[in-house]
């Protein structure tokens, strides 16, 4: 190492750090930080070990500029010498450097280093370094300025030796103004009074040696000497001397010696601007620098199923169902005719046109474009620009069973207006064609529409909302629209687009961020800032159904599952929720680990955030934040085809309706049964193999409504106590054939059981102890059925008992008698060349049987779907028959029931279907109708 003072080589005894020494400026009010002092942690005896002064130190290729910034001294987190240091001298900065920058430096830039000794004080381990350099050591004081770089420290005894390398060469003094020199050159300027304030004239010019001729002078008009003076207080550095006289000749543009703050100010301005089109000039690799745009929208397109995105900056990407990239598009740039400029419009919704494979795109420019997407290339075909205001949300509606019919695109503008475009033919075109033909994109002006009329008109609702309209809901069957704001006048508005209807409002404290509506559940969802899911009657805006807790941030965008029954919700903080719509209980919490969000950080979400892809072949749900897509998959398509739950391991087979308890039994052919709870749904008991391993065929209450007896298909019959599930009798079976039906019989203690056997069996019950119970067949009236017993009835009001068999023969029973009261129709009525029909179900219409008179028909019998109506007291017996299944053929009526007055009649056939007829006048006189 070279001293400075005296020529001489020293030995490095040991290099500990690098740094910065920046002398100590004196500006009138420097916006620069003071300098601070370092402290050393001395580990060895004759040297000095590294030490971690700051954590954000100062980057190696600061060097390759010349120079470091004074600024970013202030980045290191520095610690103060301790005050009771007894050597402490004026203080001095270093910030360390890797010695990487210095170890490659030649003989030749090492020779123009200076070297300072720094006087230190040793105080339990510390090392205070100050700028003052004894006088005894170094002959000549050794300026270091703030650009100088020490290349190390050597430690011999209780001096220490800095090696310094100066600035390099090459640097201008324009490329080291920064900001805080440019306020403080500006103090300089507006505070300095010239020693001769004596007003410069117009015609003053400099002289031969470049000094202004003797004359007035403005304040703020510096001179050469001044100029130069004030740039070193500035810069706190001589470094720059050699280039202040030719900044200056540069600046003095008018050449009369002196220069001014708007001279230095116009003639910077030029510097940089030259400095930034050479820059552009160069040949760099990357033109463009890779930027996040977040996804305002996610759609999926229809045969074959594709997902489409679109950025807020217009960036349209298409996906395949696994969300692989297939190709991309980007909106182009619109030129504002008022400036002349091309302008780059943000993107707030778009919607698939399901009918004409077309998208629709709006933006904050007041304009739709609509893509045709029926080719593998998509490109813009119509350009619908001059909204009156921004359109904010869309939504489209058409006839998926009439693709041909009038279709409606719906939008919300920020002003809360709804706006709907009408179009007539949307499958042949949506504008008029113009009379000249034009490539590219056709232009249509809104307020032309007019001229379209032919393909489409509009209308607009105004003063929906007092605020943008955040989205919307067509309701077709009714014809209304549901939009959303984040006004707490009006949130939620459900209104008729005739206004003619009343119309419906929401109001909520922090307003309505998302919702979603379905009718099949006659259900309205909603999600705001406060952090609740709420439950709606789409009716009912005083008070919701439901209030659900869970979420700790706002509610960012709600979907409903009609198949599943269950609601998805999804926060701000990527947490998504499952809610069940019957039980309003939160059933799974996910969450949704987004790259953007792992480090803490909230994720940036557009305005429409979830999509719901409901068809059988995909069902998942799409969320968007950011510029990623996450794609869930919602369960197998099979779990939720059915909205019913499973109530059996196997089929029903038969149900009754218990009016004490207000419970149903339903009996399965895996011989169980289960006892339901109405008015929960339920289950309060289950019986398991009730009769073995055989299939239960049918069952009966009785009048107390305490007892529940079955039959099963090899001819046993039992009987349950409903309350317990306690079996109080097994009735012996007089062959192991099917039973179709146990009728209990008031007062007598006695059941009835028919079937396969084609006798009509009785059981006595009188002992209620004895669980056994043998079979009586003793039947006065004999066994008059050549065929299985398929249906049976009783009324306990007439005392009758009805039978029917498989070749349609109806036999009426009188219980009293035991014998035969009538035979409605017999084998031998049915004409020889007709099939017969085996009677499957018949019943009593109790409330007509309390007049014994009446000439009425009173049962009712189903034979292969045909309803025959009978009358047991007439002359006439059949009074009249009607296919129930309507129009279609070879089904049949096995369930047959009535309310309690007999005016209304439900028939259940083996199509599925469900009918109800109003029986109230229908075959009450003996004309058949």
């Amino acid at each position: 190492m070279t001293d400075a003072g005296q020529g001489k080589t020293k030995g490095i005894a040991r290099v500990t750090s690098l740094g910065l020494i920046p002398q100590k400026s004196e500006p009138p009010t420097s916006p620069v930080k003071p300098s601070l002092e370092l402290e050393y942690k001395l580990q060895e005896q004759n040297g000095l070990t590294p030490h971690a002064l700051s954590k954000g130190g100062l980057r190696p290729h600061a060097l390759s500029k010349g120079g470091l910034r004074p600024h970013a001294l202030s980045k290191g987190g520095l610690r103060p010498l301790p005050s009771s240091c007894p050597g402490k001298k004026t203080p001095i900065l270093l910030v360390p450097i890797p010695s990487s920058n210095y170890e490659g430096c030649s003989k030749s830039s090492r020779s123009n280093t200076e070297c300072a000794i720094l006087e230190t004080c040793n105080l339990e381990g510390h090392l205070a370094v100050s700028s003052q350099v004894p006088s005894a050591t170094t002959p000549a004081h050794t300026e270091l300025s703030p650009v100088s770089i020490i290349l190390g420290i050597s430690v011999n005894g209780t001096k220490s030796e800095v090696l310094v390398a100066r600035r390099e060469d090459g640097l201008r003094v324009e490329e080291r103004l920064q900001l805080p020199h440019l306020e403080q050159l500006l103090y300089w300027f507006e505070t300095h009074e010239p020693e001769t304030t004596l007003g410069l004239s117009a015609n003053s010019f400099n002289n031969i040696d470049g000094q202004p001729n003797p004359g007035e002078r403005e304040a703020g008009l510096l001179t050469k000497d001044e100029f130069k003076e004030t740039l070193v207080k500035v810069l706190g550095s001589h470094d720059f001397d050699d280039q202040l006289d030719n900044l200056f000749t540069r600046l003095d543009t008018s050449c009369d010696g002196f220069v001014d703050w708007n001279e230095f100010c116009t003639y910077m301005l030029l510097q940089f601007r030259e400095n930034d089109y050479m820059r552009a000039k160069k040949q760099i690799p990357f033109r463009t620098e890779a930027k996040q745009e977040t996804t305002s929208k996610i759609v999926a397109a229809e045969n074959p199923t594709k997902y489409i995105s679109v950025s807020k900056e217009g960036a349209i990407i298409v996906w395949d169902t696994s969300l692989h990239f297939e190709k991309h598009y980007c909106l182009t740039e619109r030129e504002d005719h008022s400036s002349r400029r091309r302008v780059r419009e943000w993107v707030t919704d778009m919607v698939y046109m399901s009918n004409c494979h077309k998208l629709a795109i709006s933006s904050s420019g007041r304009d739709i474009r609509f893509f045709d997407a029926t080719s593998t290339q998509y490109f813009e075909e119509f350009y619908l620009y001059g909204l009156p205001n921004v359109p904010s949300s869309l939504c489209y509606w058409c006839d998926r069973e009439n693709p041909g019919h009038e279709s409606i695109l719906l939008y919300g503008d920020d002003h809360g207006a709804i706006n709907l475009l009408y179009f007539h033919r949307p499958l042949m075109q949506l504008f008029a064609s113009p009379f000249k033909k034009e490539d590219g994109v056709q232009r249509v002006f809104f307020k032309e529409l007019n001229l379209h009329s032919r393909w489409v008109r509009s209308q607009c609702l105004e003063d929906i909302h007092t605020e943008s309209i955040r989205k919307l809901v067509y309701m077709p069957d009714n014809d209304c629209v549901i939009s959303s704001s984040g006004s707490s006048k009006n949130s939620l508005v459900i209104m008729d687009i005739q206004r003619k209807k009343k119309t419906y409002v929401f109001r909520l404290n922090k307003g309505v961020d998302c919702f979603d509506y379905s009718k099949n559940a006659n259900l309205l969802t909603t999600g705001s800032t406060d952090h609740l899911v709420r439950f709606w009657n789409p009716y009912v805006t005083s008070k919701p159904v439901a209030k659900l807790e869970g979420h700790s941030m706002s509610i960012v965008d709600i979907k409903i599952h009609e198949t599943l029954n269950q609601v998805f919700s999804l926060s701000r903080d990527t947490i998504l929720k499952v809610w069940d719509v019957k039980e309003h209980a939160c059933l799974q919490t996910v969450l949704i680990k987004f790259p953007s969000s792992l480090l803490g950080r909230l994720p940036d979400f557009g305005q429409h955030v979830m999509h719901l892809q409901g068809s059988p072949s995909q069902n998942a749900l799409l969320i968007t934040a950011n510029d990623y897509i996450a794609l869930l998959k919602v369960g197998q398509s099979g779990i939720g085809s059915s909205s019913a739950p499973t109530t059996h391991m196997t089929q029903l087979c038969c149900a009754q309706y218990n009016s004490l308890f207000k419970q149903v039994v339903t009996a399965a052919d895996d011989s169980t049964m289960a006892v339901w709870d109405v008015e929960t749904g339920s289950k309060s008991m289950l019986f398991t193999n009730a009769h073995g391993n055989e299939e239960i065929t049918c069952i009966a209450f009785d009048h107390t409504w305490r007892k529940l007896i079955s039959g099963a298909r090899n001819g046993t019959v039992k009987v349950w106590g409903i309350q317990n599930g306690h079996n109080l009798h097994c009735m012996e079976s007089v062959s192991e054939a099917e039973v179709t039906g146990v009728v209990p019989i008031n007062g007598k203690q006695m059941t009835l059981a028919v079937g396969w056997s084609r006798q009509i069996v009785k059981y006595h019950t009188s002992e209620h102890d004895m669980m056994n119970v043998k079979a009586d067949v003793s039947w006065k009236g004999g066994q008059r059925h050549e065929e299985d017993i398929l249906a049976s009835a009783y009324s306990p009001s007439l005392g009758l008992f009805v039978t029917a068999s498989f070749d349609g023969e109806i036999c009426v029973w009188s219980l009293e008698k035991e014998s035969l009261y009538c035979q409605l129709r017999n084998r031998h009525q049915i004409h020889s060349t007709q099939q017969p029909a085996p009677v499957d179900k018949v019943i009593f219409l109790h409330a007509r049987t309390n007049d014994k008179r009446t000439e009425a028909a009173i049962l009712v019998s189903s034979e292969a779907g045909v309803l025959r109506w009978w009358s047991v007291f007439g002359t006439t017996k059949e009074l009249g028959f009607f296919y129930a299944p309507q129009d279609r053929a070879d089904e049949s009526v096995l369930a047959l029931c009535t309310n309690h007055d007999d005016s209304l009649l439900f028939s259940g056939d083996t199509h599925g279907l469900l009918h109800v007829w109003n029986i109230e006048d229908y075959c009450k006189v003996t004309q058949p109708h």
